[in-house]
């Protein structure tokens, strides 16, 4: 067999297309990444519900769906396009480990046999007992490894905790960085908590 035609496109898709392989002929080639087409005139691709910018890596409008993709809603794949694909423009299929995200989001998102949880971050036990406006559908949480999850401190329903919820986001923080969370993914989520729950995790708070 004989390649009369190759493309080597980047992670991020901002390699064009070859479409004079020789001098004989020239053709258009106007598919990229799965669901996406180019857009000569805007240089973009169309991904349906949006459009990405291969120049960039990124979405030219925020996502749809809003945080129930990304804390990002810009991103492409999390910045991470050989990990999944997007074909609608609406976020990748399935949850990987130390994903961040509301706990609703990132539950619908599981996939059977994946071998994780979702994760409360802080725990809802203490939460919904201290936290006005405390929602454990869309409150803050992580996909973590089945068998890390059980190794990880519980709080049981209705149980208090001697503290603020700062002091309880620290513990569980503290905690996930033991099991190898990594930075990213700890720093997410108390960017989130606090942007959910201003009131309970400012300096001072309950």
């Amino acid at each position: 067999h004989q390649t009369v035609w190759r493309w080597d496109s980047s992670p991020f898709g901002d390699t064009p297309a070859n479409e004079a392989p020789s001098s004989l002929a020239s053709f258009s080639y106007s598919l990229r990444f799965p669901g996406q087409q180019y857009d000569p005139e805007t240089q973009s691709h169309y991904n349906y519900f949006r459009d990405y910018e291969p120049g960039t890596g990124r979405y030219l409008e925020s996502d749809p769906i809003g945080l129930d993709s990304d804390v990002d809603t810009y991103a492409y794949i999390k910045s991470a396009p050989l990990q999944g694909m997007d074909y609608l423009g609406l976020g990748k299929e399935g949850i990987e480990p130390w994903e961040v995200g509301s706990f609703n989001a990132l539950k619908n998102k599981e996939l059977p046999g994946d071998g994780l949880d979702v994760h409360h971050v802080a725990q809802k036990a203490v939460m919904k007992c201290g936290c006005a406006g405390y929602d454990e559908k869309t409150a803050p949480a992580i996909a973590i490894e089945r068998e890390l999850h059980k190794k990880l401190p519980k709080s049981s329903p209705g149980s208090s905790f001697i503290g603020s919820a700062r002091s309880l986001l620290a513990r569980d923080i503290g905690a996930l960085r033991k099991a190898g969370a990594p930075r990213r993914s700890l720093f997410n989520l108390i960017d989130i908590n606090k942007l959910f729950y201003p009131e309970c995790f400012k300096k001072g708070g309950k």
